[in-house]
């Protein structure tokens, strides 16, 4: 802070408003303050929130942040590429009422905005389109993945899915209604990453199983263990891993022995990097794979399927055939003769144990319809 400044002009403050603290025009073109935006002078170290209030003093009043900006105050995650200065600093979005006319000045950009109740709120002190709002002004600009990655954020932030479905059920019709209203059904509180959160989109929208989001596996005799995606009856583990998994040795060493554990466990670990998502096709792929291949294991037309219940992977053995009703009694003596042949040509349980890897804690027997 410069000691020849009045206290209140803060970290920054619009040119207008150091004027009538008595600032004199000399002393705000002097090169030790910062000139963020038109109209604002800023110390070096002021932080960007200041510098935000500062620019609305020098605009019209009923003036608010919107779109990126909005995302950027609260926190959400912005799409790949967008720097945090780009919508903060260097080019700012604003919103006025549609009756109003737009703000013309070159470093920031106005949008014309119908407003409704509770559109528009007071965050820090400072006038936001509301998260809803926002969530909604900002779908138009994102893909999915990155859209579900921000609805994440919103649900963790106690924002319910009703809010969001009301919001898009008001505005049937526009644009990105149809991309809301999926984000919404898949979007996951547990999620704790916008990546991991990308990888997901990807993985449900390839047509493969929710997975559970950051859920604990339990395995006796060691520390729970808490994972990015988990498909429980495949046992299999999908995680997304950053930079600083790599970065850090410690942390590198720390997940190598926690995927030894899942590992013996009878879990399949499948590590993602963000060099894979370039790729992503055959990252969904992979997966699909290793959850058809863990799920079920067929071997003389019988299927043997595995499954996690608490510390136990429990076998199931169903020698039946999915078959039409029979409606004659020759019928129901073929299938009955065609099931019994199944079950006395399929390989002891000790044989189908040897193709899963783990430890198995409980067996159990049935006959049951073919589930593919």
């Amino acid at each position: 802070m410069r000691g020849d400044l009045p206290k209140k002009f803060g970290q920054a403050c619009a040119v207008k408003k150091a004027r009538k603290l008595g600032v004199s025009n000399k002393r705000l073109r002097r090169t030790d303050l910062l000139r963020p935006h038109a109209g604002v002078r800023a110390v070096e170290e002021a932080s960007q929130e200041a510098k935000l209030k500062a620019l609305l003093d020098a605009l019209p009043q009923g003036v608010c942040f919107a779109g990126l900006t909005a995302a950027a105050i609260y926190g959400l995650p912005l799409p790949q590429g967008t720097k945090l200065d780009q919508v903060l600093d260097q080019e700012p979005i604003v919103a006025v009422s549609a009756g109003k006319a737009a703000i013309q000045r070159k470093e920031i950009r106005c949008m014309r905005l119908q407003f409704g109740l509770g559109d528009i709120v007071h965050w820090r002190g400072m006038p936001v389109t509301s998260p809803v709002r926002t969530w909604h002004d900002i779908s138009r600009e994102l893909d999915g993945p990155m859209l579900l990655a921000v609805t994440d954020v919103l649900l963790r932030r106690r924002i319910s899915r009703e809010e969001l479905n009301q919001w898009n059920d008001r505005h049937q019709g526009s644009r990105g209604s149809l991309l809301r209203r999926r984000t919404v059904v898949w979007a996951d509180p547990g999620a704790e990453s916008p990546m991991e959160s990308m990888l997901r989109w990807h993985l449900l929208a390839g047509g493969l199983p929710r997975p559970e989001c950051n859920t604990t596996i339990l395995i006796p005799d060691h520390s729970p263990i808490r994972v990015d995606l988990l498909y429980r009856e495949a046992g299999l583990v999908v995680e997304y891993q950053g930079a600083y998994h790599f970065r850090d040795i410690r942390q590198a060493q720390r997940d190598e022995h926690r995927r030894r554990i899942l590992e013996k466990a009878g879990f399949q670990v499948i590590a993602v990097v963000s060099q894979d998502l370039r790729a992503i096709e055959g990252v969904v792929a992979h997966v699909a794979q290793s959850i058809d291949q863990r799920a079920g294991y067929r071997l003389h037309g019988v299927l043997y399927r595995l499954k996690h219940e608490g510390e136990c992977l429990v076998l199931t053995v169903f020698t039946g055939e999915q078959r039409s009703k029979p409606n004659t009694h020759r019928q129901r003596k073929d299938q009955c003769e065609a099931s019994s042949a199944a079950a006395a040509a399929a390989p002891t349980i000790p044989a189908v144990l040897k193709s899963f890897a783990g430890t198995i804690g409980v067996l159990r027997e049935s006959s049951g319809r073919n589930i593919s």
